[in-house]
């Protein structure tokens, strides 16, 4: 049976705890200057230098195969968008972490609203950072059902289709449509088409299931151990109990580690008694 663990502290202390033991730490962290309120506030320009500040603690807990996934959002500042984003992630590489891929969620129901000089915002950044250049990854888990269309054109390839053609315009790239001949799944892309979470949590800001489940099945094994340094309502420890690993779920507001700690225990309740 798997296991969740949910301690109110520091992040920058408690993952100290669990060194080379994570597989995947996944998280949505406070983003800069939003919901003060509710959370820590900090500004966009000193961003990169507090997020580092969890540095050391994350690159301890994660084994050396393990995977650290960022779902974070740019800010509008004075009417332009801040970059305070890539500027963290800049920060993360100078202080060793690999950058292994971007990945985009992009919004099936964003917020509506109305802005003088942009449009909707309908995404955001999800960044797989790792401290090697081979992390642990299963594709396979992730596999999704080839298009009908897709099938319907392999069945009328014609000969010249079966061997390896390189494109008329002189770029250089080659393709070989044969290989997909009697597949039945194929890899997604690094673009995520998935819905806004839309039930009260308790928690201003609660990323939907489906997010940090991809990410669990992809990037961490069956009974890993996965977790999240800021927890907020539980939405990873839940994903994780789901999907067959163990959690270790991190915030520190008393609050949230309570709504936490109430929705896990009615998940376990009505799946495992």
């Amino acid at each position: 049976m798997s296991s969740c663990h949910i301690i109110c502290g520091d992040s920058r202390e408690v993952p100290l705890r669990f060194e080379n033991q994570i597989d995947l730490i996944i998280t949505s962290p406070p983003y800069a200057d939003a919901r003060k309120k509710h959370y820590e506030s900090i500004d966009p320009e000193h961003y990169p230098d507090w997020f580092a500040s969890f540095h050391v603690a994350l690159w301890q807990a994660l084994k050396p195969t393990g995977s650290l996934v960022i779902n974070i959002k740019d800010k509008i500042v004075n009417g332009v968008r801040h970059r305070y984003v890539w500027k963290t992630i800049d920060r993360l590489t100078s202080l060793g972490w690999h950058c292994i891929d971007d990945y985009v969620w992009v919004k099936k129901n964003p917020m509506p609203g109305y802005w003088p000089t942009r449009l909707r915002d309908g995404w955001e950044h999800c960044f797989h950072l790792a401290k090697s250049k081979r992390p642990f990854i299963d594709q396979a888990a992730v596999r999704i059902p080839i298009a009908e269309s897709t099938r319907n054109r392999l069945s009328r390839l014609a000969e010249n289709d079966k061997r390896l053609a390189y494109s008329i315009t002189g770029s250089g790239f080659a393709r070989n449509l044969s290989n997909w001949l009697n597949k039945n799944t194929v890899l997604p892309s690094n673009v995520l088409l998935l819905s806004t979470e839309t039930k009260n949590r308790q928690h201003p800001a609660t990323f939907p299931i489906t997010l940090p489940s991809f990410f669990i099945k992809l990037l961490s094994p069956v009974n890993g151990i996965v977790m999240d340094p800021f927890a907020g309502s539980g939405t990873t420890g839940e994903a994780a109990l789901r999907l067959g690993r163990h959690a270790i779920l991190i915030d520190n507001n008393p609050d949230y580690c309570w709504v936490a700690n109430q929705r896990l225990n009615h998940y376990q309740r009505k799946n495992y008694l």
